[in-house]
């Protein structure tokens, strides 16, 4: 009885061992991984200070373009990033009579208000109906027409969009002609108080999003 306890003692010191040596690896190699992530990515920077994600800069300090999980999101070929900025702020409901069920009432979407801000995390602007999107810096882009709607991978996001814009001034948002929404969290039409007894009421809900900017590319 001794010799087989003892057995199994040691059997199972053998095997925390090997698990811990394994984990042991494991950490190891993903911080080699990390490590080499972040020595590729240049000197980019995303909000916070933090190194920016690897499709934001090319080698020659160009924006690129970021990955997109459906081709509908795409803009033309001709276009190129010129501006990343990220949303924060409210998508705001208004509980109304659905137009083709009388007598039953759904959220639907008011506008949104939200800040804007740089990679490296500073205020630059608003966004706001219509939708658009306002500048400090004087310049603005309003929506001339929705062109595609993937929904998020979250049910409680709001889709990822690509817009036609119509720009106005001298500033960053002059000249662009499309911008993407993606990587929403939250922002989602409450799943309930919309009745007849809410009609008119309005509800915000908090969301985050990234907005990718384009405009023509520019002849070499």
């Amino acid at each position: 009885m001794h010799d087989l306890f003892a057995a199994g003692r040691w059997g199972w010191l053998a095997v925390a061992v090997v698990l811990i040596g394994a984990f042991a690896a494991c950490a190891t190699e993903a911080g080699a991984r990390q490590g080499g992530a972040q020595a590729s990515r240049g000197g980019g920077a995303g909000p916070g200070g933090s190194t920016a994600q690897p499709w934001q800069v090319t080698p020659s300090g160009a924006l690129a373009r970021p990955l997109m999980p459906d081709p509908s999101l795409e803009p033309p070929a001709n276009q190129v990033p010129v501006l990343i900025t990220f949303g924060q702020g409210v998508q705001r409901y208004v509980c109304k009579e659905k137009a083709q069920a009388k007598g039953t009432f759904e959220w639907t979407l008011k506008e949104p208000q939200a800040k804007l801000s740089n990679t490296e995390g500073r205020e630059i602007g608003s966004h706001s109906a219509g939708p658009s999107w306002q500048l400090a810096d004087g310049s603005k882009a309003v929506k001339k027409k929705l062109l595609a709607t993937v929904p998020a991978l979250a049910s409680d996001a709001v889709p990822w969009l690509l817009v036609e814009l119509e720009s106005t001034g001298k500033g960053a948002l002059g000249g662009t002609q499309y911008v993407q929404r993606v990587d929403t969290v939250g922002g989602a039409a409450p799943a309930s108080g919309c009745d007849a007894a809410h009609a008119g009421a309005t509800q915000d809900v908090d969301y985050r999003a990234t907005y990718v900017f384009y405009a023509p590319r520019k002849a070499s």
